[in-house]
């Protein structure tokens, strides 16, 4: 079983998407709607930084829950969700639909997160919660998200890939979403 320190350390960094995979309960792939949020090809990156003192993360909590900062930005490729002509601040000879295709395909959030180590016998090494959000979405201030992890990669390749799963708890889908690491 790592302890949170070493899956502070591992966690810290940027990660990029690499594949996203949404599963019902009995495993079966749920079929991704062609105007899904961010596409078919959406991309995405999650900063955690790593230059807080460990000992802040561990300072008034209980060991197993390490507190850090992180961000997120999760965005579309398609160029139909991307509109070219849009500076942001330059906003003469724009329309508000383009701006509004933007904003609909785009995700933005920063916020503090704890982590629990979780034992070894389960399928994930921890879980992390982000919040309270502060987000582009109005609707996800104060929001908390919830999701487990796993470090994952064999040999040279461990530590440079993450697993996320985000799960559903109305319908039992689990969103399973693979980072890699940048750098």
């Amino acid at each position: 079983m790592k302890t949170p320190e070493q899956l502070v350390a591992l966690l810290s960094g940027a990660w990029t998407i690499y594949n996203q995979t949404s599963v019902y309960p009995n495993g079966t792939a749920v079929p991704r709607a062609p105007d899904a949020a961010q596409g078919p090809n959406g991309t995405g990156v999650i900063l955690c930084p790593s230059s807080f003192p460990l000992h802040l993360f561990l300072t008034n909590r209980p060991k197993d829950h390490p507190t850090m900062q992180m961000s997120a930005i999760l965005t579309p490729t398609l160029p139909a969700y991307r509109p070219h002509n849009l500076t942001y601040g330059k906003f003469d000879n724009t329309t508000d639909a383009d701006w509004a295709i933007l904003g609909k395909h785009n995700l933005a959030y920063a916020a503090p997160f704890t982590l629990t180590v979780l034992p070894e016998e389960d399928n994930d090494d921890g879980v992390v919660v982000h919040g309270p959000l502060l987000s582009n979405v109005p609707s996800y201030d104060g929001a908390f998200f919830k999701r487990n992890f796993t470090i994952i990669g064999e040999g040279e390749e461990y530590g440079k890939w993450l697993r996320l799963v985000i799960r559903n708890e109305t319908s039992g889908v689990r969103n399973l979403v693979v980072w890699r690491k940048r750098g």
